[in-house]
């Protein structure tokens, strides 16, 4: 059993009298009994790919004559750290019937001139039929998603990358087991409140970002077995373009369905690769046989996920639009598959509009709600603005003058600094409720204004009647109960966050 990377296996055998056209023949002659696929006969050494067993990875056998001996070397194709002896197997095989084939040629004389003919003209042949650099087509163990290997170099790198930044998330702070959304929200979460606020970004930041190892390691397979697939025919760039774009639609579909969560993951763009393959197998616009383990590995995956999407807290309109966005891609490149340039030229120009139109029309339609969240955002203004203009009525000094400064430069002024707060707020186009809150509030801060002008009056000896700061006070309270039950039930009909 062969370790490294890649698995391979080296051995060595004496000349044992035979030139080197004779060696690099016989080599020849072995590869075509075994049914070895010749990929190049150079002057010192012979190459082929070994059989494909059972949809795994193949070898790169090569015989290679040098002073004194021959170097026999098997390697692994794909991206595999041990091989399971198969490396070793080649070499015996080889070797059997390589000893086998030099005793019956040694009762035939071969003119050298005969044999350096007969290898330049297969080279030659190769060189006219060279095959395309075999894909692997399953993986050895969980490891191999993480390997290059020829045919999958992409799929591992966005794989990397989204474990790099959970990486980075979890030694920021982040919990490995659950990421709050406060947390989710500043690493670039797609969150309807900032995303419809000017941050367009974060359709493309959430598709990277994950709450939990759980959460990565299911995203991370999906992508691996459908990569594994889609990979070898689209190439690097056409992988990387289905795969933000359905992503994109994906986290699109989510801003629009979803009106206060917080929406992360490589899920829709995951399930959007899922819709090409099924569609484009479907179709047969891309030839590819798919061994019987990957096919239930893939359907397996695909319906537990889509079945699981409508469970709580799952974002399933991110998942039902990758995939269709998935399948409209596929059907696209189905109609223009014999046209490449206009393949591509449709599909990018139908999914920016997608893209483009669908989250205008989501901005529009979710106007109102947005106007609604800036104007609960910002009364945390207010609530701080308050806690210090009450706290401000405190008082243990023994110096008056300080107390009125502290009144004046305090109290006045963060109560003038939330009436303008309301002023700017108060939008028509508000519902009845809020507007009819924001004028209590304006009231309420009123109140408070002409409740310190008078406390200032008593301290500077201007007034002496105290009996009208008992009737501010009922009426500061009786309005700000007021307040207090029009939050609770504003909140609860447009379901927003308490508010004190």
């Amino acid at each position: 059993m062969a370790f490294g990377f890649p698995a391979q296996e080296v051995r060595y055998l004496p000349q044992s009298g035979g030139s080197n056209a004779l060696n690099r023949y016989l080599a020849f002659r072995v590869c075509r009994e075994l049914r070895w696929s010749l990929i190049a006969i150079t002057e010192t050494s012979v190459t082929a790919t070994t059989l494909n067993y059972a949809g795994s990875w193949n070898e790169t056998f090569t015989l290679e004559c040098l002073e004194g001996e021959i170097a026999l070397r098997s390697a692994s194709n794909g991206n595999q750290v041990y091989d399971a002896g198969r490396n070793g197997k080649n070499i015996d095989l080889f070797i059997n019937a390589f000893n086998s084939l030099k005793k019956k040629s040694a009762e035939i004389t071969l003119e050298e001139t005969y044999l350096e003919a007969s290898l330049q003209e297969q080279a030659a042949l190769i060189t006219e039929r060279l095959k395309p650099t075999p894909v692997i087509k399953q993986f050895y163990t969980p490891l191999s998603i993480l390997i290059p290997a020829p045919g999958y170099t992409f799929t591992p790198a966005l794989i990397g990358i989204n474990i790099l930044l959970w990486i980075i998330m979890v030694a920021n702070g982040v919990s490995p087991w659950y990421a709050n959304p406060e947390q989710l929200v500043q690493w670039g979460a797609n969150f309807t409140l900032r995303t419809l606020d000017g941050e367009w970004w974060r359709l493309g930041t959430a598709l990277f970002l994950h709450a939990n190892l759980f959460h990565l390691l299911s995203n991370a397979i999906g992508m691996a077995l459908v990569g594994l697939s889609l990979e070898p025919f689209l190439g690097k760039k056409g992988l990387l373009a289905l795969y933000l774009s359905t992503g994109l639609v994906a986290s699109s579909c989510s801003l629009f369905w979803n009106e206060n969560i917080v929406c992360i993951g490589a899920s829709g763009a995951v399930f959007g690769l899922f819709g090409f393959l099924c569609t484009a197998l479907l179709f047969r616009s891309i030839t590819h046989r798919m061994n019987t383990s990957a096919w239930i590995a893939i359907s397996v995956f695909v319906g537990l996920n889509l079945i699981g999407s409508f469970e709580e807290g799952i974002d399933a309109a991110a998942h039902l639009g990758g995939f269709g966005a998935g399948i409209l891609w596929a059907l696209g490149y189905h109609a223009f598959r014999t046209h490449r340039l206009l393949q591509h030229s449709v599909l990018a120009l139908v999914f920016t509009l997608i893209i483009i139109g669908g989250n205008a029309y989501t901005y529009t339609s979710l106007q109102p709600r947005m106007q609604l969240f800036h104007y609960w955002t910002a009364m945390e203004e207010f609530a701080q603005n308050e806690s210090i203009a009450i706290d401000s009525y405190q008082y243990d000094g023994p110096s008056t003058d300080e107390y009125l400064e502290q009144l004046e430069e305090t109290g006045l002024v963060y109560w003038r600094n939330n009436k303008t707060l309301l002023n700017r707020l108060n939008n028509p186009t508000l519902p009845k409720k809020i507007r009819t809150l924001n004028e209590n509030c304006i009231a309420y801060c009123t109140l408070h204004e002409q409740f310190i002008r008078y406390k200032i009056d008593l301290l500077q000896d201007k007034t002496s009647v105290e009996k009208p700061l008992e009737t501010m006070e009922m009426q500061i309270e009786s309005i700000g109960s007021r307040i207090r039950q029009q939050i609770q039930e504003i909140a609860q009909e447009y379901k927003l966050p308490m508010r004190d």
